[in-house]
Protein backbone atom coordinates (compact mmCIF):
# COMPACT_ATOMS: atom_id res chain seq x y z
CA UNK A 1 0.00 0.00 0.00
CA UNK A 2 1.34 3.48 -1.04
CA UNK A 3 2.41 5.92 1.57
CA UNK A 4 -0.92 8.09 1.98
CA UNK A 5 -1.21 12.14 2.18
CA UNK A 6 -2.16 13.64 5.14
CA UNK A 7 -4.24 16.50 4.07
CA UNK A 8 -8.02 16.83 2.56
CA UNK A 9 -8.25 19.20 0.43
CA UNK A 10 -10.04 19.39 -3.70
CA UNK A 11 -9.27 17.50 -6.30
CA UNK A 12 -7.26 19.44 -9.29
CA UNK A 13 -9.60 18.03 -12.00
CA UNK A 14 -12.27 20.19 -9.65
CA UNK A 15 -12.29 23.62 -8.45
CA UNK A 16 -11.74 24.05 -5.39
CA UNK A 17 -14.63 25.65 -3.26
CA UNK A 18 -13.64 29.74 -3.40
CA UNK A 19 -12.08 29.33 -6.35
CA UNK A 20 -7.86 28.76 -6.47
CA UNK A 21 -5.71 26.50 -7.36
CA UNK A 22 -3.30 23.84 -5.97
CA UNK A 23 0.35 23.75 -6.47
CA UNK A 24 1.77 21.10 -8.04
CA UNK A 25 2.19 17.69 -6.30
CA UNK A 26 -0.07 18.69 -3.81
CA UNK A 27 -1.48 16.12 -1.61
CA UNK A 28 -5.35 15.77 -2.50
CA UNK A 29 -7.70 13.80 -0.48
CA UNK A 30 -11.11 13.45 -0.40
CA UNK A 31 -13.49 12.42 2.41
CA UNK A 32 -17.24 11.81 2.20
CA UNK A 33 -19.79 9.92 4.86
CA UNK A 34 -16.56 8.06 5.87
CA UNK A 35 -15.14 6.92 2.12
CA UNK A 36 -12.01 8.79 1.51
CA UNK A 37 -10.09 9.07 -1.67
CA UNK A 38 -6.31 9.26 -1.49
CA UNK A 39 -6.63 11.31 -5.22
CA UNK A 40 -2.57 11.04 -6.28
CA UNK A 41 -2.34 7.50 -5.02
CA UNK A 42 -5.04 6.12 -6.11
CA UNK A 43 -6.70 5.10 -3.10
CA UNK A 44 -10.19 4.41 -2.06
CA UNK A 45 -10.76 3.15 1.96
CA UNK A 46 -14.01 2.50 3.91
CA UNK A 47 -13.63 1.41 6.52
CA UNK A 48 -10.65 -1.02 6.97
CA UNK A 49 -11.40 -1.95 3.03
CA UNK A 50 -8.70 0.00 0.27
CA UNK A 51 -8.76 -0.70 -2.94
CA UNK A 52 -6.53 1.08 -5.92
CA UNK A 53 -8.39 2.32 -8.77
CA UNK A 54 -7.65 3.01 -12.25
CA UNK A 55 -6.73 6.68 -13.83
CA UNK A 56 -10.12 6.79 -14.92
CA UNK A 57 -11.84 5.56 -11.98
CA UNK A 58 -9.88 7.81 -9.82
CA UNK A 59 -10.90 10.60 -11.79
CA UNK A 60 -15.06 9.59 -11.84
CA UNK A 61 -14.90 9.35 -8.22
CA UNK A 62 -13.01 12.42 -7.38
CA UNK A 63 -15.14 14.42 -9.63
CA UNK A 64 -18.14 12.82 -7.66
CA UNK A 65 -17.02 13.05 -4.38
CA UNK A 66 -16.34 16.91 -4.63
CA UNK A 67 -19.56 17.83 -5.07
CA UNK A 68 -21.48 14.38 -2.95
CA UNK A 69 -25.20 14.72 -2.41
CA UNK A 70 -25.81 15.77 -5.81
CA UNK A 71 -26.84 14.19 -8.78
CA UNK A 72 -24.75 15.03 -11.87
CA UNK A 73 -25.85 13.88 -15.25
CA UNK A 74 -24.22 11.47 -16.83
CA UNK A 75 -23.46 13.35 -20.19
CA UNK A 76 -21.62 15.81 -17.81
CA UNK A 77 -19.79 12.98 -16.41
CA UNK A 78 -18.49 11.96 -20.19
CA UNK A 79 -17.64 15.25 -20.94
CA UNK A 80 -15.38 15.77 -17.97
CA UNK A 81 -13.64 11.95 -18.33
CA UNK A 82 -13.34 11.82 -21.90
CA UNK A 83 -13.76 15.73 -23.16
CA UNK A 84 -15.33 16.62 -26.42
CA UNK A 85 -13.99 13.78 -28.60
CA UNK A 86 -15.21 10.61 -26.93
CA UNK A 87 -14.40 7.19 -28.23
CA UNK A 88 -17.40 5.30 -29.28
CA UNK A 89 -17.06 2.59 -26.52
CA UNK A 90 -16.97 5.48 -24.06
CA UNK A 91 -20.79 4.46 -22.50
CA UNK A 92 -19.33 1.07 -22.33
CA UNK A 93 -15.77 2.45 -20.73
CA UNK A 94 -17.52 4.31 -18.40
CA UNK A 95 -20.26 1.92 -16.93
CA UNK A 96 -17.56 -0.71 -16.50
CA UNK A 97 -15.88 2.07 -13.91
CA UNK A 98 -19.00 2.74 -12.23
CA UNK A 99 -18.88 -1.00 -11.63
CA UNK A 100 -15.10 -1.52 -10.59
CA UNK A 101 -16.01 1.69 -8.55
CA UNK A 102 -18.74 0.05 -6.43
CA UNK A 103 -16.36 -3.19 -6.29
CA UNK A 104 -13.16 -1.07 -4.81
CA UNK A 105 -15.36 0.60 -2.24
CA UNK A 106 -16.88 -2.98 -1.27
CA UNK A 107 -20.53 -2.25 -1.93
CA UNK A 108 -21.09 -6.00 -2.18
CA UNK A 109 -20.18 -6.63 1.10
CA UNK A 110 -22.06 -3.33 2.74
CA UNK A 111 -25.66 -2.39 3.14
CA UNK A 112 -25.41 1.65 2.15
CA UNK A 113 -24.64 2.03 -1.84
CA UNK A 114 -22.85 5.00 -1.97
CA UNK A 115 -22.25 5.79 -5.42
CA UNK A 116 -25.61 5.73 -7.13
CA UNK A 117 -27.58 6.69 -10.00
CA UNK A 118 -30.18 8.84 -9.71
CA UNK A 119 -32.84 9.26 -12.28
CA UNK A 120 -30.89 10.39 -15.65
CA UNK A 121 -27.10 10.67 -13.17
CA UNK A 122 -25.00 9.44 -10.82
CA UNK A 123 -24.21 10.71 -6.63
CA UNK A 124 -22.31 9.64 -4.57
CA UNK A 125 -23.02 10.08 -0.38
CA UNK A 126 -24.76 8.14 1.86
CA UNK A 127 -28.11 7.50 -0.36
CA UNK A 128 -30.02 8.31 3.49
CA UNK A 129 -29.25 12.27 2.59
CA UNK A 130 -31.80 14.11 0.29
CA UNK A 131 -30.24 14.26 -3.22
CA UNK A 132 -30.52 17.96 -4.41
CA UNK A 133 -31.86 18.06 -8.50
CA UNK A 134 -28.85 18.46 -11.43
CA UNK A 135 -29.21 21.09 -13.68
Amino acid sequence: MPVLSERVVYSPDVPKPMGGALAENEPVVLEVDGVTLYVNERVVILGDHDSALSPRETKILAYLMARPHFAHPKSDLLDHIFGPTKPKSADVMFHTSICNIRTAIGEDRIETHFLGSYGWGYFFGDPRKKIPEGK
